[in-house]
């Protein structure tokens, strides 16, 4: 039932309102309901949502399209680093290779001219001690030198072997000296000119119980050597047939050298 705003007065208005009358609203059969352009309907008071859902939807996809983008260049970048990465990774192993060969390379040329500079070496002034070291013993010293800079002299010393008294013999010390040689030192443990010798044994008779006193003189031993040394590393069988390295004690009296020893004898009572 339409709705009455009361009576009409001769204008066709209300009465009480002042409107005009209300007249029904049909709308057309064969038009659409609403006007598509957004705008609120005077008689109807509703809104056209079709454009602003067209709209959304417009920044959705743009949204995503922005988001994919942006997926797509973080891709790209980390790709593009690991890809970079690699090629730098493989770039170094290339020169750590390349620096290894060159290396090789120059210790290889380094060590033919250093074996080039060793065939020129030599010992020159091979000279020995005037004094016996010690028992069959003498020192012996020579200078190396070489116009090679390439080669560590003190080393090549040690090295470097001498033929004497039918064997061949290394350094035991080796010094720099001036001029930029080295002085070899050598220790000769079978010179013969250095054998010392006990002359004849004395029987002293015991000593004390359960011991004997034998003496003898060391015989060979030459002016300037250290008697004492001399003494205490002539070795010698005993008349009761023990081995002894050296003397129990050495001594010089009567301008000779003795040697003494005390050895065990139960006949000593």
């Amino acid at each position: 039932m339409p709705i009455s705003y009361g009576g009409a007065g001769q204008d066709g208005r209300d009465s009480q309102s002042g409107l005009p009358p209300y007249v029904p609203h049909t709308p057309p059969s064969n038009g659409p309901l609403y006007v598509s352009n957004g705008e609120q309907e005077p008689l109807y008071g509703t809104f056209n949502h079709t454009k602003p859902r067209i709209e959304s939807a417009k920044s959705l996809s743009l949204l995503h399209l922005l988001v994919a983008v942006v997926v797509g260049f973080a891709i790209g970048y980390c790709l593009n680093d690991t890809i970079y990465s690699d090629a730098y990774a493989a770039r170094r192993r290339e020169w750590a290779r390349e620096w290894e060969e060159q290396r090789q390379n120059a210790r290889r040329e380094l060590e033919q001219q250093k074996e080039v500079a060793r065939q020129t070496l030599s010992w020159s002034g091979w000279q020995g001690s005037p004094r016996c070291l010690r028992h069959g013993a003498r020192e012996y010293t020579a200078t190396l030198s070489s116009e090679f800079r390439i080669l560590d002299l003190v080393q090549e010393c040690f090295n470097k072997a001498v033929d004497t008294h039918g064997g061949s013999l290394y350094p035991a010390q080796c010094d720099r000296i001036d001029n930029g040689k080295i002085l070899g030192t050598w220790v000769v443990t079978n010179e013969p000119s250095c054998r010392t010798w006990w002359g004849y044994f004395n029987d002293k008779g015991c000593y004390t119980v359960g011991k004997r006193h034998y003496e003898a003189v060391l015989e060979n031993l030459l002016w300037g050597d250290d008697w004492r040394e001399m003494c205490d590393t002539t070795p010698n069988t005993l008349p009761n047939g023990v081995y002894y390295e050296s003397p129990t004690s050495c001594a010089q009296w009567g301008g000779r050298t003795h040697g003494m020893w005390i050895t065990d004898d139960w006949n000593c009572h």
